[in-house]
């Protein structure tokens, strides 16, 4: 063996036993990985968790994760990944261009893919007006509705071109605006003040390697809020001097969240951020208002920044609607082990805050929770309810929007017939009741007119169809609707309710005897091209004919 070979095997063979010599001698330690990940614990062992295979399994798992050059090796590979592919090593992020970072589902809200439809949030939007006027006439309490901004919304321009966002179709933003303006409802548009100033700052709004606004934009956003709860309660809360203490190219908090979540090698940012600090004005004359902040991660920023010690009297925080602030810092706490009511009613101002990847989810239950509070002798919604329970359960969510891809056909349309189903069966995952119910056939009839008529994509189509048959809007409406209505009816789709069930078994028999029969069926087609109907529609109003004939003989 030649000097070289030597060499060269002595090297390969130190590259294979030194990572495994530093498992059990470390000499120094490796930098950690960043993520939502739980580290691999060291295996105990024993005689039981031996010949179950256990004790090998968990082994394996944190040997792998604690060898060395582990991390080393996947800083480099997730490097690698993204210097040369534009791979992020992220759940859930996308790389766009210039490398601005987003998370999927902010781009899926604004090109309309997540649109769950006008319906559910009409709806909803209607029990925020009532909500609105009810906590201010009767406890002098505002509910205030804050729209933040989303990345998407703000920087559509760098959103990866795969994603067509020129294409972009109704959103449910779109959807709160219209909805909100129509019912009179008062919000703060914080997505649209972010589109308006963005070209006019000093700093960006948004960190490249970040999905959340910058430390600088959350300022702008705050000082705004304060502002407009000073305006609809109109009065003088403590004023806040925000002043830019340091200006870095070495981004802080939650300014590089994605950048470390990567685990790459080194800090890709080259941006400048501005790091403002408030200075609040020391005035114990002014009104600190007790808030509560149903808000997402985006309010942490704001809740970090000392103005709920500072400008509020308190710092109740419900985080998605779920953990309580900041009682969960010690302990965690959910909205369910606490009196929910009374927590609302100790409140001068309940803040309901979403930023654009949440828009489907809006409010996480919460604005039907405080309806069915302050409006117990209304009913319960039950469509709303069943939409809250699909939107909430983001497993259940994601099977929809699969199915829909899958099917070509709108999300909403396809979350509206999820939604429709389980309202009406009164089941959901955190449901037990298997009962099902029917309605008659004039009840599912108005359903698919209105599903039609809440659709605009589907009412355009409706439309041409009428002018090309020459009939009215409303007609062709009824038409499609009753065509959907069949289609589900024979696929068992849905039930027709009380003595109409068996009327409905006996028309769908002579549906199939009619289409047996070819004399009766080219008379029926004759008859069907004079009259200008649908051959279905004539097929079944000679069917229903032939069966009230029947009934006549009996």
């Amino acid at each position: 063996m030649t000097l070289i070979k030597k060499i060269l095997l002595i090297l390969i063979l130190a590259v294979l036993t030194i990572p495994g010599l530093l498992y059990f001698y470390p000499l120094f330690e490796e930098k950690g990985l960043r993520g939502d990940f739980v580290p691999a614990k060291k295996p105990e062992f024993s005689l039981e968790n031996w010949f179950a295979g256990k004790f090998q399994a968990q082994a394996e798992e944190y040997v792998t994760e604690n060898i060395g050059f582990h991390n080393f090796l996947v800083r480099l590979n997730n490097q690698m990944n993204f210097s040369f592919f534009s791979i992020a090593a992220t759940e859930g992020v996308v790389v766009g261009k210039e490398n601005q970072m987003y998370e999927k589902d902010y781009i899926l809200e604004y090109t309309g893919e997540y649109f769950i439809g006008d319906v559910p949030i009409e709806k909803k939007v209607k029990q925020i007006k009532f909500l609105q006027d009810h906590l201010l006439e009767k406890y002098n309490k505002h509910l205030v509705i804050v729209f933040e901004p989303g990345k998407a919304e703000v920087m559509p321009e760098f959103i990866p071109d795969r994603y067509h966002p020129e294409r972009r179709t109704r959103t449910n933003y779109q959807a709160f605006l219209d909805f909100c303006n129509k019912n009179e409802v008062k919000y703060l548009d914080l997505n649209r003040f972010f589109i308006d100033i963005k070209d006019t700052v000093s700093y960006p709004l948004y960190p490249r390697y970040g999905i959340h606004w910058s430390i600088y934009g959350m300022s702008l956003a705050a000082d705004t809020l304060v502002k407009y709860l000073e305006h609809i309660t109109q009065k003088d809360l403590i004023d806040v001097k925000w002043e830019i203490k340091s200006v870095s190219s070495t981004p802080k908090e939650t300014d590089y969240d994605v950048g470390e979540s990567m685990n790459l090698l080194w800090n890709v940012n080259r941006d400048e951020y501005a790091y403002p600090v408030g200075i609040f004005e020391q005035n114990p004359e002014k009104w600190k208002p007790r808030v509560l902040a149903i808000a997402d991660s985006y309010y942490f920023n704001i809740y970090s920044s000392y103005i709920p010690e500072n400008v509020f009297a308190n710092r109740d925080f419900w985080y998605f609607g779920k953990r309580v602030f900041p009682i969960s810092y010690k302990t965690v706490t959910t909205i369910k082990e606490i009196n929910a009511e009374e927590a609302i009613q100790s409140q001068d101002i309940i803040l309901c805050m979403v930023t654009g990847r949440f828009l489907h989810r809006a409010f996480w239950e919460k604005i039907n929770m405080m309806y069915k509070i302050y409006n117990p002798d209304e009913p319960a919604d039950a469509l709303v309810e069943a939409y809250d329970a699909i939107t909430a359960y983001d497993e259940w969510f994601q099977k929809i929007y699969k199915e829909a891809k899958e099917k070509k056909m709108p999300f909403h349309i396809l979350i509206g017939n999820h939604a429709q189903y389980s309202a009406n069966k009164g089941k959901n995952p955190n449901s037990n009741n298997k009962q099902e119910k029917v309605l008659t056939r004039a009840q599912w009839l108005e359903i698919y007119v209105q599903q039609i008529k809440d659709n605009p994509t589907w009412l355009k189509k409706v439309e041409e169809k009428a002018k090309e048959q020459n009939i009215s809007l409303d007609e062709m409406i009824k038409k499609d609707a009753n065509w959907c209505l069949e289609d589900d009816l024979k696929n068992g789709k849905i039930k027709i309710a009380g003595i109409e069930k068996d009327e409905e078994i006996a028309v769908q028999a002579i549906i199939k005897e009619i289409k047996k029969n070819p004399k009766w069926l080219k008379h029926i087609e004759e008859k069907a091209k004079k009259e200008g109907k649908n051959i279905d529609e004539a097929i079944r109003d000679d069917a229903v004919w032939t069966y009230k004939d029947r009934q006549k003989g009996k």
